[in-house]
């Protein structure tokens, strides 16, 4: 208490000796420097947001052999769909990736890839398959597991006429392709006489048996 009172006293007494003294001129100040122009301040990062789990789309094409160019088109055209469409998805917390499958346009390979697929809960849909040979059996297992499979490529009718919900399709089918192909030889080339000749895949024997169909 006594020291505080003494510290009191001094700023009391201060005071009256500024009070008492004889004024002094006011010495004209000196102009301001120019205030210095305030550095922008970095916006604010935008925060990550946590990383609530992954989001898998798989393709199913034929990724080596003869038809590996036609298969990559399809695993690089999924690539580019997410890349371009991922980002209202990972704005919710989710990463989104590719997981490419090598079905090498054979029928028992894609049912092994189907079953591995099934099992992977991460996977939510697949793209694929290039043939259609190989799609209608590993639609079977598609349909077993509730997988939804969106084709870019496969077109017997067999393919969404079995009514099965989870399989879709981008393409038009072999009864329309054939049907057309057949309307523009009798009717734009004038042809009246045609051989068939198909490869004995699925799709070729396919576009054969509704081009010589609708031909006759």
């Amino acid at each position: 208490m006594r020291f505080s009172r003494i510290l009191i006293g001094l700023m009391v007494f201060s005071l009256l000796l500024a009070a008492c003294a004889p004024a002094t001129p006011t010495p004209t100040p000196a102009p301001a420097a120019p205030a210095a122009t305030p550095t922008p301040a970095a916006p604010a990062a935008t925060p990550t947001p946590a990383v609530k789990g992954t989001i898998k789309i798989a393709t199913q094409s034929p990724l080596s052999g003869g038809q590996a160019a036609l298969g990559e088109g399809i695993k690089n055209g999924a690539q580019l769909a997410i890349e371009q469409l991922k980002g209202p998805i990972e704005a919710l917390g989710f990463k989104v990736e590719l997981v490419p499958f090598d079905d090498q346009a054979k029928p028992d390979v894609g049912v092994a890839n189907a079953k591995q697929l099934v099992n992977d809960p991460d996977i939510l849909a697949v793209i694929g398959h290039l043939n259609s040979g190989v799609a209608i059996p590993s639609s079977e297992t598609y349909k077993d597991f509730d997988l939804v499979m969106v084709s870019p490529a496969n077109t017997n009718p067999c393919i969404t006429d079995r009514g099965y919900l989870v399989t879709n399709r981008v393409c038009g089918r072999d009864d329309v392709q054939g049907a057309v192909g057949a309307e523009f030889a009798f009717n734009e080339l004038k042809v009246k006489t045609a051989f068939v000749i198909h490869d004995k895949t699925t799709y070729g024997q396919g576009v054969a048996e509704f081009f010589r169909k609708r031909f006759q």
